[in-house]
C-alpha cells in the first residue's frame, strides 16, 4: 500500500489470528519465495473481513506488539528471522542471503472494510484497487527481492545431492513429509531446519516474543476459535447464510466463503467468458492487458464483486451477525485480559525493549 497505516488495529475483530498468521507466516513462509510477474507492482493482501469497528479489550496490547509497521518497509521481526536463517545455513555449509523485502506489501485493512459503504465502492478489494496505482489482488504477485532471487539461483546451481542437503538444512524433514503444509497444525520448529530455528527464536509459539509468553500467546490465539464456536455466533451465522441464500448466493457456511467466491467461482467464470477477447497469450492473467484490452470485461467483473460484497455486508447487518459477534468477541477478549493482564503487560514491555530498530 502506498500509504502507511499508523495504527496496527484492524476492523476485523480477530486479533489472535492476525497476530499469529501475519507473523508466523512471515517467519516460516516468506523465505520460501514467491512467483514473480503479473501486471505491475504488488497489491497488498488484506486480512479477513471485519465484523465490527468497536473497541477491543486486547487492542491496546496488540497495537504495541505489532508496532507501527509500514506496508512499504520490510517487517523488522521477519528480517530478524531472516538473519537467523542466514546464520544457521552458514553453519550448515550453505550460503543464504536475506530477503530484504520480506513483509513488504502487507497491510492492515481500513476500518470501513466490510461495511455497505465500503462494499459499494470497492467490493472486497479483489478486482478493484483500494488506491490508485495498485494492481488488484486478483492479479497481484509477490515482489521478488535480490536476496530471494539469488537464493533461488544458488539452490538451482547445486548438484542434486547438494540440493537435497540444502533443503534438509533449510526445512528439516518437515517439508519432505508435508509438501503442501496440509498438516501445519502439527508443525514442530525443532524438526524444521533453519526456518524452524528462526521461528522458534523470533516467533516462539507462533507470535513474536520468547517462549516465556507461551500461555498468553495461546490464550490470545484461542479467542477467535472460541468466538467461532460460541453458540450465539453459530446461530447468527446461520441467519446470515439464510439471508445470502435468499439473495441468490446459496451454499455458504461462513462469511469467508462469500469473499472466496470472487477469487474462485466468479473469477473463473469470468475468465472463461473473456479470455479469448484479450487476443494475447497472456489472456486474463495480466492486469495491464485486461484493463487496456477489455475494460468492459473488467467493469463486468467488478460489478459482480460489488453485488456480492454489498449483499454480504447487508446480510451481516440485517441478521444481527455483526452485533452478536462483537458482543461475544469483547466478552471473550475481556476474559483474556482479566486472566493474563500481567503477562500481557510483560509481553508489551519485552516488545518495547527488543523491537528491532527501536
Amino acid at each position: 500500500m502506498s500509504t502507511s497505516r499508523t495504527s496496527p488495529r484492524t476492523a476485523a475483530r480477530r486479533p489472535a489470528v492476525v497476530l499469529t498468521t501475519t507473523l508466523l507466516v512471515s517467519a516460516t513462509l516468506a523465505a520460501c519465495g514467491g512467483s514473480g510477474g503479473g501486471g505491475g507492482e504488488q497489491s497488498p493482501t488484506p486480512e479477513e473481513p471485519p465484523t465490527t469497528s468497536a473497541a477491543s479489550p486486547l487492542d491496546p496490547y496488540l497495537e504495541e506488539i505489532w508496532g507501527d509497521l509500514s506496508p512499504d518497509e520490510p517487517n523488522p521481526w521477519a528480517l530478524r528471522a531472516e538473519e537467523v536463517v542466514a546464520e544457521c545455513m552458514a553453519a550448515e555449509g550453505f550460503e543464504y542471503r536475506i530477503d530484504e523485502l520480506v513483509g513488504v506489501g502487507s497491510y492492515r485493512i481500513p476500518d470501513e472494510y466490510g461495511t455497505v459503504a465500503f462494499a459499494e465502492q470497492y467490493g472486497y478489494g479483489e478486482s478493484i484497487p483500494l488506491e490508485d496505482g495498485w494492481v488488484p489482488r486478483l492479479w497481484s504477485t509477490a515482489p521478488v527481492s535480490e536476496g530471494r532471487a539469488w537464493n533461488d539461483a544458488y539452490r538451482e546451481g547445486l548438484s542434486e545431492e547438494a540440493r537435497a542437503a540444502y533443503d534438509i538444512a533449510m526445512d528439516g524433514r518437515y517439508a519432505e513429509a508435508h509438501p503442501d503444509f496440509e498438516m501445519f497444525a502439527e508443525y514442530d520448529p525443532a524438526q524444521a531446519g533453519c526456518r524452524g530455528r528462526a521461528q522458534a527464536e523470533v516467533f516462539a509459539d507462533g507470535a513474536v516474543g520468547p517462549a516465556e509468553f507461551s500461555a498468553v500467546k495461546q490464550a490470545v490465539d484461542a479467542v477467535w476459535v472460541r468466538v467461532e464456536e460460541d453458540p450465539r455466533v453459530v446461530e447468527a451465522l446461520g441467519r446470515w447464510a439464510s439471508c445470502m441464500a435468499d439473495a441468490g448466493y446459496p451454499g455458504l457456511s461462513h462469511t469467508m466463503d462469500a469473499e472466496s467466491l470472487v477469487a474462485t467461482q466468479i473469477f473463473a467464470e469470468w475468465q472463461d467468458k473473456w479470455i479469448a477477447a484479450t487476443e494475447t497469450n497472456l489472456g486474463v492473467s495480466d492486469y495491464d492487458v485486461v484493463r487496456t484490452r477489455i475494460p468492459e470485461g473488467l467493469a463486468e467483473l467488478r460489478q459482480a464483486e460489488v453485488d456480492l460484497a454489498v449483499t454480504d455486508a447487508r446480510c451481516r447487518e440485517d441478521t444481527g451477525y455483526l452485533e452478536t459477534r462483537r458482543q461475544v468477541e469483547v466478552e471473550l477478549e475481556q476474559e483474556v485480559v482479566d486472566t493474563y493482564r500481567d503477562d500481557l503487560e510483560a509481553w508489551v514491555a519485552w516488545i518495547r525493549e527488543n523491537r528491532p530498530g527501536g
